[in-house]
């Protein structure tokens, strides 16, 4: 993968032999653990502001990027409720879009109409269902989720019942379970 082996810094970090680490070989990161000694001695504080900051900027700089150590200084975490479904009789928690993890409450709200327990742990129809399932979640993901405040759909519409049986056939059977690409999340259920 050349796009990635190319960028700034990739390779000197995580191709030390000019490959990638063989599986159970040792690999070393010093930098990253001097990057983690300074976050455990000064908090966030020298990630935003100090040292951190300033390496950050300067390879941004000499690589064409935009980040500033003004952006960094001015940068303020939201604190966020987590999203959530019932599954099989628990609470899954996830943490809500701007990141990934709603993929995971997507998929189980898809299995949730499928007879999973009827079938084999981790036999082939099971693992089917179930990467399938995250296919079309991940699909969702990289289509709708973005910042919250400039999403074109929310999370609850992406959770809404109604969105998550819309890929289920409904002659949908264990033995040839088939799920195909839902409707847009805005037109299964309406903003509240």
């Amino acid at each position: 993968m050349p796009e990635i082996h190319n960028q700034p810094g990739y390779a000197e970090a995580f191709m030390p032999r000019g490959r990638a680490p063989e599986v159970g070989e040792k690999f070393v990161f010093p930098a990253a653990a001097s990057t983690l000694r300074c976050i455990a001695t000064s908090g966030w504080e020298d990630f935003y502001q100090g040292e951190i900051a300033a390496k950050i900027d300067a390879h941004s700089a000499a690589n064409g990027g935009a980040m500033t150590t003004a952006d960094l200084a001015a940068f303020r975490p939201d604190w966020v409720e987590t999203i959530s479904m019932q599954y099989k009789g628990y609470e899954m928690h996830e943490i809500p879009p701007n990141g990934q993890d709603i993929g995971a409450l997507i998929a189980l709200g898809i299995l949730k109409h499928f007879d999973i327990d009827g079938l084999p742990v981790d036999g082939v129809e099971s693992q089917h269902l179930q990467i399938e399932a995250m296919k079309l979640a991940f699909a969702d993901v990289y289509r709708y989720v973005s910042d919250p405040r400039s999403m074109d759909v929310t999370p609850e519409q992406m959770l809404h019942p109604d969105y998550l049986v819309s890929p289920v056939p409904s002659s949908s059977t264990a033995s040839a379970p088939r799920i195909s690409e839902p409707a847009c999340p805005a037109a299964a259920a309406p903003s509240t």
